[in-house]
């Protein structure tokens, strides 16, 4: 996911209809925005989409969906990381805060009526004649520079046991993609790891000769690297999704992309959550308002397939010190696109009885190209972002006798091109808190 690019939703959901996820979502972003501009000063913004989420809230009412304030309030939180402080960002915060409200417009006309949805336009056309005077007046802001953002590094106490990296979204066949994967993974031995770990989206596209790509940089590294599938690698490079990237998958590195190893001293579990699932609707254009006419290379939410919710469930807790890697952050994702962007329901579920069964001391996650940081059953959960895109990184990983670490480290001579207009967005989406990029526990 990139902020200033496509974005593109799956709409699917073994526990909750696809439909009923998408309206429940629509309300999330439109809850959110009021107490957003609420939190800002801007009464009469705030008004305006309280009164459209209370048309979708009765959406959702009327369809038998609970709406929740806490997720409204996680995403508002969201919202206001992105836009940043009120008077910093300039034309961007509003731009960005009313995109959102375009966002559900354009994703509500599957889910409401041609009266409800014409009233939702009408009452959120002053934000868009603000926005778009705003941009006329001050423009978007430039990026944020290219230096790394700081983040205090921290460690672990005690006896080292291992060190190990992630690297998040990889996507193999993407403008520089393939040198900055073998960049990283030459550079690994001189943060003395021990190994590496790939979140997912290992391709861009899941198309065959990607996949063979793949592994002959990884091979090409010699250095020792875990893989599993993310919703990129699950397109097969084709017009639409399909099941054809788990089977090159299998083709091209001969094992399931399941993992429990305890090779380095601690046990690793590595799930896959990667689905072929198709959204409904086109990739949308945050910055510009409206559908793309170009097609996904993307299925983008995640649930566990029955084999996998199996093997899953099958897991056994041991005495071992023990990490969970998976492509999909758990429910509810508060990020972008709520809820529907992340892993389901049904799967976090079955995750989260794993997890307090075989009680990892973290959880990884790529998919969302951003640092950040959540817990599940207590447990933390952090995001890794994407290596090929700014900051730039990929994360460390030290356990010791005591406790663990992580840091986000950046790669050796990352790009330094500031990217296009809406490259301010996706850098206040990208950094994340401090706290996400240096963070620590002890056991």
């Amino acid at each position: 996911m990139r902020a200033n690019h496509a974005i593109s939703i799956l709409v699917a959901s073994p526990s909750m209809s696809g439909e009923a996820e998408l309206k429940l979502s629509n309300w999330v972003v439109e809850a959110a925005r009021a107490k957003a501009l609420d939190g800002r000063g801007l009464t009469d913004g705030a008004a305006r989409a309280k009164r459209r989420a209370g048309i979708l809230e009765d959406v959702c009412k009327k369809a038998g969906i609970q709406v929740s304030d806490d997720f409204a309030e996680g995403h508002a939180r969201w919202m206001d990381d992105v836009a940043g402080p009120p008077g910093e960002t300039g034309a961007m915060a509003a731009i960005f805060l009313q995109r959102l409200a375009m966002y559900v417009d354009a994703h509500s006309e599957a889910t409401m009526d041609a009266e409800q949805l014409a009233e939702m336009k009408a009452i959120g056309e002053p934000d868009l004649m603000e926005a778009a005077n705003q941009l006329a007046v001050a423009g978007m802001p430039a990026p944020l520079p290219p230096e790394w953002p700081e983040a205090q590094e921290t460690k672990a106490q005690g006896n080292l046991i291992t060190r190990f990296a992630l690297i998040g979204d990889p996507h193999v066949g993407a403008p520089r993609a393939d040198d900055i994967l073998a960049r990283v993974l030459n550079h690994l031995p001189e943060t003395e790891s021990d190994f590496a770990v790939l979140t997912g989206d290992l391709t861009q596209n899941g198309a065959d000769h990607l996949f063979a790509q793949a592994r002959t940089i990884i091979d090409w590294s010699q250095f020792p690297t875990f893989v599993t599938l993310g919703n990129h690698d699950m397109w097969g490079g084709g017009g639409a999704p399909s099941a054809s990237g788990l089977e090159t998958f299998r083709k091209t590195f001969n094992r399931e992309p399941l993992i429990d190893d305890s090779t380095y001293g601690v046990r690793m579990i590595v799930i896959n959550s990667a689905t072929p699932e198709a959204s409904p609707f086109p990739p949308f254009d945050l910055l510009g308002g409206g559908f793309k006419q170009e097609p996904h290379e993307s299925v983008p939410g995640g649930r566990f397939e029955e084999e996998v919710a199996r093997w899953v469930d099958a897991l056994e807790g041991s005495d071992e010190r023990t990490i969970v890697v998976l492509h999909h952050p758990p429910y509810p994702y508060l990020g972008f696109p709520p809820l529907i962007f992340g892993l389901d329901e049904e799967s976090t579920e079955t995750l989260a009885r794993m997890v307090d069964r075989v009680k990892p001391f973290a959880v990884f996650c790529g998919h969302t190209h951003r640092s950040a940081l959540t817990e599940l059953n207590g447990v933390p959960v952090l995001e890794v972002p994407c290596v090929k895109e700014w900051p730039f990184g990929f994360g460390v990983v030290e356990v010791t006798d005591s406790g663990w670490s992580y840091n986000l480290k950046q790669i050796p001579d990352p790009p330094t091109e500031s990217g296009g207009p809406g490259e301010a967005i996706f850098r206040r989406y990208a950094r994340g808190p401090e706290k996400a990029r240096a963070f620590s526990a002890s056991f």
